[in-house]
């Protein structure tokens, strides 16, 4: 069995089915499709190119020879902590799955060539992802407002936040349908290979996974909520500045960086507004 499975997998890692069946858009024109297709399919936050969150697929026990406290992290099983990007279809547009299970997200994101091609896209149009509090809120990543600065209920910065957490909950069902239709990924199992085995089998089972979008297989309608992400932690109370001698510029690279994303965000809650208020006149 274990000779078919590398088989299988080693198929379905070949770059040119990975870039066939797991893509991300390249040009202004395919984003502009991808943000239209999410918005008739319900999206509340325009300009959304795409959904992203981490999640914790379960993984043999490392010796501690090969960094087994790597891929311990905070919880008590070992594992690698995968970064899945999805549209509203549940098809996956981008998935990143090499870094161990005490990796947070916000680094993840920021080693990914996710974010490298998200910069060079916005630099050509507005857009963005939609991620969780674990990620850092830039410019072409938006996060719903930290634990410490939630808005009071009935804001504008209380609707939005609403409206991030519903738009945002379809990379949630995704990770969940993932898990509950290739059970060897699922919470309650442990995936019996090494980091890079495990790692190259995620990858096939997302390539299976757009397959079964494309072809509108009939996905898992009501899922329980174990279902959902439930072995991922919160990076919210996650340090954001693990590097305490980064150079003054860097540092005043970052605010920068802080402050046009804080920019984004709000220019977002304002559309919204304005939104609701001319549904409010009609």
């Amino acid at each position: 069995m274990s000779k078919y499975i590398k088989e299988i997998s080693g198929a379905l890692n070949n770059p040119a089915v990975v870039s066939r069946l797991i893509r991300f858009p390249e040009t202004v024109e395919e984003v502009g499709f991808c943000v239209e297709r999410n918005n008739m399919l319900g999206a509340k936050i325009d300009n959304t190119v795409a959904y992203t969150d981490g999640t914790l697929i379960k993984i043999r026990k490392p010796s501690v020879h090969n960094n087994r406290l790597a891929f311990m992290g905070r919880k008590s099983f070992a594992s690698v902590n995968v970064q899945i990007t999805c549209d509203r279809r549940l098809y996956i547009n981008n998935v990143l799955a090499r870094f161990a299970g005490s990796t947070n997200d916000s680094f993840v994101f920021n080693a990914s060539a996710l974010r490298r091609r998200m910069i060079e896209l916005h630099a050509l149009r507005r857009c963005h992802l939609l991620g969780d509090s674990g990620y850092p809120n830039e410019p072409w990543m938006i996060t719903p407002f930290a634990r410490g600065e939630r808005p009071e209920e009935g804001t504008p910065e209380s609707r939005f936040h609403k409206a991030h957490i519903s738009d945002r909950n379809c990379v949630e069902r995704c990770i969940g349908v993932l898990k509950e239709v290739f059970r060897a990924i699922n919470d309650e199992r442990v995936l019996h290979y090494d980091a890079v085995k495990a790692c190259r089998i995620v990858v096939a089972i997302v390539v299976v996974h757009n397959l079964r979008i494309l072809a509108q297989v009939p996905l898992y309608q009501n899922l329980r909520p174990d279902l959902r992400n439930e072995n991922h932690y919160d990076d919210e109370n996650e340090d954001e500045h693990d590097n305490e001698n980064e150079e003054e510029a860097d540092a005043d690279e970052a605010l920068n960086l802080l402050a046009r994303g804080r920019a984004a965000r709000q220019r977002i809650v304002d559309e919204l507004e304005a939104a609701r208020g001319r549904r409010h006149r009609h």
